[in-house]
């Protein structure tokens, strides 16, 4: 590949242009309705183009970090006019996505010290908002902190139990966190189990066989022997096919 003229700026990639045609166009609106007096308008307009980067997770692996560092940087802007839960979640997920990409696999620990600050700047501003907690939970899990990071957890699963759209990934964290839930913690858990099992049986048992929980999964079903028939017949069917 040639490399760039002396003097001349490397052409800047199509997505990152059009990121920054957005944040221009936002930044002159957001100016007009400041001068009006309508600082939570302001903050919508300046959090658009970290939305439009950041709004669509399963997006967010096809971004490079340098767009998702202008997400952050759009959304910062827009919570200083008018501070909000989403914002700080969606810096916080952006934030947490550069940790992922470290070269040779080290984590940085100053980026996902300040993911971690901004899902806790996040739950500030909407303690009730599971996907938060669940985020903090993860991010915690990452940084090392098993405590810090089942506490988060449980308060997601008491925020929303038994919930279906999240169900197996809160079973692959139950499984990798169950040695530090907290009694609470393991009965909000087997409800998640039983209610992975009844939606999507075959996904969870591969699950607990990734984390070698087949015991936890025994134990949850202790209360319902056609449940615990069930799992160990698609535990020995699943094997026979690997």
């Amino acid at each position: 590949m040639a490399s760039p003229e002396p003097g001349r700026a490397s052409p800047m990639p199509a997505p990152m242009m059009a990121s920054r045609a957005t944040a221009g166009l936002g930044i002159g609106m957001a100016a007009c309705l400041c001068w009006l007096g309508f600082a939570p308008s302001v903050s919508a307009i300046l959090r658009l183009p970290g939305e439009e980067i950041i709004g669509n997770p399963p997006a967010v692996e096809q971004r490079t970090a340098d767009e998702l560092r202008q997400a952050i940087a759009s959304l910062a802007a827009a919570n200083t006019w008018s501070p909000e839960s989403q914002p700080y979640d969606l810096m916080g997920l952006a934030a947490f996505e550069i940790t992922g990409r470290a070269a040779g696999g080290r984590l940085d620990p100053a980026i996902l010290a300040d993911a971690i600050r901004d899902f806790r700047r996040g739950i500030e501003r909407a303690p009730a908002d599971t996907s938060i907690w669940a985020h903090l939970a993860l991010s915690s899990l990452r940084q090392g902190d098993v405590p810090g990071a089942a506490k988060a957890f449980v308060v997601s699963m008491a925020l929303a139990p038994a919930s279906v759209p999240v169900g197996l990934w809160r079973c692959d964290m139950g499984f990798r966190l169950y040695g530090a839930l907290d009694p609470l913690g393991r009965t909000l858990f087997r409800k998640q189990i039983d209610t992975a099992w009844r939606k999507t049986p075959y996904e969870l048992v591969e699950i607990a066989r990734r984390h070698n929980a087949q015991a936890i999964v025994r134990e949850s079903f202790s209360y319902s022997p056609d449940s615990l028939v069930a799992f160990e017949r698609i535990l020995k069917e699943t094997e026979k096919k690997k």
